[in-house]
């Protein structure tokens, strides 16, 4: 079983100490979010679990428990996103060079095959065109120089709540010649610095880009001796390439209000959803009411 923390909010940034008494307890518990009456309780326990994958931008306060984590026995690898953009578009992510300098601390101690970079999402408006981002790219390629083996990238998802959200940003729509043009030229860049590029999840097969897979059970089997066969996770969009996991995230509980943000609705919303965060409970948002149908993974 493989554990996403969490396409659904930034587990690091925002909930380690939850994280880790759940470890500590042997077990999580996750509403579905469409059923939340439907509740998955899975076991915490290195021998049942073959990999955890953190996505995040902003790891700095969990560091400090990695060492627990690795003692304890699990596997886990980092999904990092450094994007070019400003408050702006993320209002509440640190600055870039604060993330850099984190992405470098975390390559030293677990070793640049199990910190992948995010460079995502790519979002055109008059201010952020192609000159701007291959600047931006390259800034932070370079930084991270012999701290991943892997850049994934993706062009924004025009989801309505996003949209909705980034009225006023003059967002442009590329069409492929232009996503093909810009992705080659960040292709090159980024294999300067010894590191690979792949497109995650996009509507159109982009020719001589390689399809991510960002829950990768060959990178797992690789790394735990674990025979892990590929087997598509169906909840996710039909052209995402990655592995079945079970995410112990929550929707609307993600504090960096990034305007793009599929996960969130609204900074309202997530203000009333994580007024209901509780540090000691098995769920990331609430307690069990007793009429919950759990089962057991």
């Amino acid at each position: 079983m493989i554990i996403s923390a969490s396409r659904r909010t930034d587990i690091p940034a925002f909930y380690s100490k939850w994280f880790m008494s759940r470890v500590e307890d042997g077990n999580v518990m996750v509403r579905n979010p469409i059923y939340p009456r439907n509740i998955t309780e899975i076991i915490l326990k290195p021998e049942r679990i073959d990999a955890i994958v953190f996505w995040t931008k902003n790891p700095q306060n969990f560091i400090q428990y990695l060492p627990e984590l690795d003692d304890r026995g699990f596997f886990y690898y980092f999904l990092f996103t450094v994007t070019p953009y400003g408050n702006d578009f993320e209002a509440k992510v640190p600055p870039k060079n604060q993330m850099i300098e984190v992405f470098q601390k975390l390559s030293g101690i677990l070793g640049k095959d199990r910190v992948i970079w995010r460079y995502d999402p790519i979002i055109f408006t008059k201010k952020t065109n192609e000159n701007y981002h291959l600047d931006q790219f390259y800034n932070i390629a370079s930084a991270l120089k012999n701290c991943t083996f892997q850049c994934i990238t993706s062009f924004m998802v025009e989801y309505k709540k996003c949209i909705r959200n980034m009225l006023g940003m003059q967002i442009e729509h590329p069409d492929y010649l232009r996503k093909k043009s810009l992705l080659c030229t960040l292709k090159s860049i980024s294999e300067s610095f010894g590191m690979s590029l792949k497109l995650c999840a996009d509507e159109e097969t982009i020719e001589g880009i390689e399809k991510a897979c960002c829950i990768d059970p060959v990178l797992i089997s690789n790394r735990t001796g674990k025979h892990l066969k590929n087997k598509k996770d169906i909840s996710q969009r039909v052209q995402c390439c990655c592995n079945e996991s079970i995410d112990i995230g929550v929707y609307n509980t993600c504090l960096h209000q990034c305007l793009y943000c599929y996960a969130n609705y609204n900074t309202e919303k997530v203000s009333d959803t994580v007024s209901a965060h509780l540090s000691n409970s098995p769920l990331l948002v609430g307690e069990l009411n007793g009429n919950e149908n759990i089962r057991i993974k």
